[in-house]
């Protein structure tokens, strides 16, 4: 069944429906100051579609890149410096309206 929704998703012969996931993560930036979080939804959302946020670390903040089918990442930052190697939380949301 869900084989069958994902494919008629995809063919655009569904219309009307939101597939929304949103959570928190606590995790620790890799090297690059990349944290991979996933959303659970079967399709690549947009870059409109997602929604993340540093949460209690007032000197911090991320931005949402790489987006997958499974997974995005966010990268963060210090001010303008990429932070790696911190523990920070995230709040996050992944919506597809179609």
């Amino acid at each position: 069944m869900v084989d069958g929704a994902y494919n008629a998703i995809q063919a655009g012969q569904v219309t009307g429906v939101t597939l929304a996931n949103r959570g928190e993560v606590v995790a620790t930036s890799d090297g690059n100051g990349d944290i991979t979080i996933p959303h659970g939804l079967l399709i690549t959302p947009s870059y409109q579609g997602i929604k993340a946020a540093i949460c209690g670390a007032v000197n911090y903040h991320c931005n949402v890149h790489t987006l997958a089918s499974g997974s995005f990442k966010v990268r963060v930052f210090s001010g303008a410096t990429i932070a790696a190697g911190v523990s920070v939380t995230v709040a996050w949301s992944a919506k597809i309206g179609v």
